[in-house]
Order: C-alpha cells, then structure tokens, then sequence
C-alpha cells in the first residue's frame, strides 16, 4: 500500500475522499511487475525462505516436495548452496505467507507473476545450478510425457538442445504409439 502511495496512484477527489489511480500502475511494465511484486512478497521473509522460494520458482509450476528434498540434497553434494530451512517447515511457512498454495500433488505459487518475478531476480548462476540438478533428477523419466515437460525446461534453460528436444518430442512419440 506504501508502494501504491508513493507512486501517487492514491489521489483526493474535490470532496476530500480517495481513490485508486490505476493509471499509474499500469506505467509498469509486465517485465518489471513481476520482479516488484516478488520483492515486495519476499520482503519481510529470512533468507532461508528466500532461497527456498527461489528453488521453488526455478523448478516452476507445481513442485512435489520429495522433489525439493532432492533437488536440495543434489546441490548440496555438488557444493552449491540452496537453502539450510528444512524443506517441510519452509513450505508450511510459505504456505502461511501467502506465495506458495498446496496443490494436487504438491505445492504452486498464487501468483503466476511472483513466481516469474522471483525467478527473474534469482541469479543465473543460481538458476543454472537449480536447472542442472533438476534435469538429472526428471532426464531418467524423459519418454514419460507427466515429466517430458519437466526435462525440457531445464534441458534447455541449461543448454542442453539434445535432450530438449527429445523431450518435446515425447508426447508426440506417445501419440503416435497409441494410435497404431
């Protein structure tokens, strides 16, 4: 509300009451609305439940838990740094502060542009390092067309074309399959 204020979307009418300007939020772009609103989500929150949030949006969509869990102890093998929170405490917490929702199968973001926002500002060798142990976690499962879209984003976000492409391809070769 501060934010709004600042920006002067807050305004008098002549008799004395106030309304919302939402000319003034549309003067941001969608590109830098995402990132605003990720850093006014993360703003009161610990670094723990920052990094988490980060892991949470580089991995995109719906997250299963027994997959953070993993992802997070295959980074950690390799040296790089995710998050020390513990994987459950830290979704029940940003469950509470209102970024992440339980989901069918796991956990989501609320809102699409928090979760692009955070992604956006989450540093890309970061990024990169959450991409490559994601993909070795979900590459094994890259014919199963529930996971090929999980293997192409982080095939490609890692530069991986081959293994990308193989898994566009899979639902289409389940396709064809089927119909023979």
């Amino acid at each position: 509300v501060r934010e709004i204020h600042e920006r002067g979307a807050i305004r008098a009418r002549p008799g004395g009451t106030h309304y919302l300007d939402t000319t003034a939020l549309d003067e941001l772009s969608p590109a830098a609305l995402g990132p605003w609103l990720a850093a006014r989500e993360l703003a009161g929150l610990g670094v723990e439940l920052v990094a988490l949030s980060r892991l949470c949006a580089v991995l995109g969509g719906e997250v299963a838990r027994d997959d953070l869990v993993a992802i997070v102890e295959a980074v950690e093998r390799r040296g790089g740094a995710t998050t020390t929170i513990d994987v459950d405490i830290g979704l029940a917490e940003l469950v509470r502060a209102g970024i992440l929702v339980k989901s069918a199968h796991g956990y989501e973001f609320a809102s699409p542009l928090v979760e692009e926002g955070i992604y956006a500002t989450t540093h890309e060798q970061e990024r990169l390092e959450l991409h490559r142990a994601a993909l070795d976690r979900w590459a094994p499962d890259a014919d199963n067309p529930a996971r090929a879209g999980l293997v192409a984003r982080h095939a490609e976000a890692v530069g991986d074309r081959e293994a990308a492409s193989r898994a566009f391809a899979a639902p289409a070769r389940v396709n064809l399959i089927g119909e023979h």
